[in-house]
């Protein structure tokens, strides 16, 4: 495979460091993205030039003087015939995977035009994260001497203010067309914070890749030093940068200890994912284009082939980084954290999870706070200053609205109800008659609605749930937002599929007595009409829910890494709910796929789509006589497959889910102009009430407004 990426490493004496350098570069090559390399001595007196004389498969540059970091970097850029190039100093040593990951985020999105990896000290700890830049032009290494790098906020992909130039991954098309590295900036430093605004400028983003990592010995070539050496043009430079990018700097606030976590990941209005500038003063929208601090408090992190409503947890995420909000995820549970979270970390979302192994610093004071567990929320609360928080069905709304409330007052609390708990509760304890699970299904109803009544906005799933709600609670503020189903392909034609299939969460109880119906009733009236026909079935932990299945009407798959090549396998897919709320997400995946459904009365509970589409049947025995007739039928069967799965996408398409959201995560509360007067001109584009340090005096002045 010819390489994509072309290394510039740029030597200037230190040959000790050059060589370790190198020698992680081969150490580092096996199994990763491949390179060229090229490898420019920028005027040393030591015995560099020796050592790359003996380096074999380089082109080798020599320049007779030091011309500085930048010049002699677009020297070696020059030489570069590759789609990427790397800039690396040689005071850098690579870790094993460093590339790879690099080059990932740049193919995931052909609008990043530089991105860096984390950057260790020798000793482990955090050197930097991503940089970022204030108002007077001084730049703040983001984590920098942190003792834990896996803390959540540093291992979220974002958007820095720069990238630092010493392990450099750019697009050459960008870097081409900003002209490289600005000359004015020689001999060293705020060449690489220059480059990250004028890649901005131009429409370019920059982004900060955790998921690679290097080891940096700062200061290894230049020292520590700002008042001698080269060093001092850290000094030098900065009214350079000043002068040239003040326009910009002017929205920016002052450098704010109290202010480095929100900063950071500060919501970027209308840039999406990796943010590409900051907003324009002068617009007439500004102020709404400005992003949101979004805190979504779930059970688990979203697990989307495994839980029928995490689909539209993801769409939420997607779709709030998609308008430039930024957004952290508190799971009070960490099943399968390893395994969902670097997706939504690639996205730009901080995910906080109940991992007990893990321990995270106050980025202030590099302080130990403790593990993740319930208490930590009223720090998260603190140090990110959310406008709104999204707490997942009622019983996440008990567990924290007040955490919330009391640290974050200005924060917006909405529940998401998911479905109308004591709805579902009170249907099965009818359905079983049982007395008991009745006086049981009325205290949760009187604690869930107490939560509904506390909320600054309810979100409920469709209009049915909405109406239910608003018949016990009629002052409450409630929006709809639907699931999401965009249509797939359909797959085969009707004589290519020969199974039935039922998809759920076996954890969920209208799931299992849904299979306990079909064993005890519905599978003995359909062998009658359809004999030798199984039910396979689809979803985790049966097993631990039923004890004997039998063969002769079940086929168990248990949890599959690919539901859609099921769905296509399949000829008809059933829902045999007696209880339920909210909307069955199963019915819709399927009728999107193109597979018609046959459902009960519950099953088909707020479902907008034409009657017609959606085959009902209530009892055991007209049920199996449903499957059979449309399992034989086959103009039905297409006219329900075509059809269906286009009003899938016409009332549950991303447009419709799109349109909903904004009313969810507006705040109801107002910000105050008066924080101009403590925070400056900035603070109307980036900081409000609550976006300051909470330990410190001012915090307390500014709520006391």
């Amino acid at each position: 495979m010819s390489p994509r990426v072309t290394v510039v490493m740029l030597c200037y004496n230190k040959s000790e460091l050059s060589l370790r350098c190198l020698t992680s570069l081969e150490v580092c090559q096996q199994g990763d993205e491949p390179f060229d390399l090229i490898v420019v001595d920028n005027g040393s007196s030591d015995d560099t030039p020796h050592l790359l004389s003996r380096l074999e498969g380089a082109h080798t540059i020599r320049i007779d003087d030091n011309i500085g970091f930048g010049p002699a970097n677009n020297v070696g850029a020059a030489e570069a015939e590759t789609e990427y190039i790397l800039f690396l100093s040689n005071d850098v040593v690579l870790l094993p995977g460093w590339l790879e990951p690099l080059v990932r985020a740049m193919d995931e999105d052909p609008t990043i035009g530089a991105v860096q990896p984390m950057f260790l000290y020798p000793d482990g700890r955090v050197n930097d994260a991503g940089g970022l830049t204030f108002a007077d032009g001084e730049c703040w290494n983001y984590g920098k001497g942190n003792p834990f790098p896996d803390t959540p906020a540093l291992n979220t992909r974002r958007a820095p203010d720069y990238c630092t130039g010493a392990c450099l991954l750019v697009r050459r098309e960008a870097f081409e067309q900003v002209g490289g590295f600005d000359p004015r900036f020689a001999p060293v430093y705020y060449e690489d914070v220059d480059l990250s605004f004028a890649m901005r400028e131009a429409g370019w983003k920059v982004m900060y890749e955790p998921t690679s990592k290097v080891v940096h010995d700062e200061g290894g070539t230049n020292g520590t030093d700002v008042s001698e050496g080269e060093k001092r043009y850290q000094v030098v430079n900065r009214p350079k940068f000043v002068e040239k990018w003040g326009h910009r700097l002017r929205q920016r606030p002052r450098l704010n200890p109290g202010l480095i976590e929100y900063w950071a990941h500060r919501g970027q209005g209308g840039y999406g994912p990796g943010e590409a500038g900051e907003l324009n003063p002068d617009a007439a929208q500004a102020k709404e284009r400005r992003g949101l601090h979004i805190l979504i408090s779930d059970t688990l992190v979203p697990m989307p082939d495994r839980n029928g409503m995490h689909p539209r947890s993801i769409a939420m995420i997607e779709e709030l980084r998609a308008q430039g909000h930024s957004v952290v995820l508190f799971s009070v549970n960490s099943l399968w954290h390893e395994r969902y979270a670097p997706p939504l970390q690639r996205l730009g979302v901080i995910v906080f999870a109940g991992r007990p192994d893990l321990q995270v610093a106050d980025p202030t004071t590099n302080e130990i706070y403790g593990q993740l567990h319930r208490p930590r929320l009223p720090w998260i609360l603190n140090n990110y200053a959310f406008d709104t928080a999204i707490l997942t069905v009622w019983e996440n709304a008990e567990m924290f609205s007040d955490v919330v409330r009391k640290a974050s007052p200005q924060t917006t609390v909405v529940v998401d109800t998911i479905d109308v708990h004591w709805l579902r509760i009170e249907r099965e304890a009818t359905l079983k008659g049982d007395a008991e699970a009745k006086l049981h299904a009325l205290e949760l109803k009187r604690r869930e609605k107490e939560q509904y009544r506390l909320a600054d906005r309810v979100v409920a799933i469709n209009e049915q749930d909405r109406k239910v709600i608003h018949a016990e609670l009629p002052e409450v503020r409630q929006v709809v937002l639907p699931t999401v189903h965009e249509p797939v392909d359909p797959g085969p034609a009707y004589d290519d599929r020969d199974t039935i299939v039922f998809v759920g969460n076996f954890l969920h109880p209208p799931n299992v007595d849904a299979i306990r119906w079909w064993i005890d009733e519905v599978g003995d009236e359909l062998a009658q009409v359809l004999p030798g026909v199984r039910l396979r079935v689809i979803g985790d932990a049966l097993d631990k829910q039923i004890s004997s299945i039998p063969e002769s009407l079940l086929d168990v798959a248990g949890w599959v890494p690919d539901l859609k090549s099921e769905l296509h396998r399949a000829r008809l897919s059933v829902a045999p709910l007696r209880f339920g709320a909210g909307l069955k997400t199963k019915v819709l995946e399927s009728l999107g796929a193109g597979l018609p459904v046959v459902t009960t009365s519950i099953g088909a509970e707020g479902i907008d789509l034409d009657p017609s589409l959606l085959p009902i049947a209530d009892d055991a025995r007209a049920f199996a006589a449903e499957v059979a007739s449309l399992y034989n039928d086959r103009d039905r069967w297409q006219r329900i497959s075509t059809e269906g799965r286009q009003e899938v996408g016409r009332v549950y398409g991303i447009e419709a889910f799109r349109a909903a959201l904004p009313a969810v995560v507006a705040p109801v509360r107002e910000r105050s102009s008066r924080l101009m007067k403590v925070m400056g001109p900035a603070a109307s584009n980036v900081v409000d009430l609550r976006q300051t340090e909470p330990n410190g005096e001012l915090i307390g002045a500014i709520r006391r407004l």
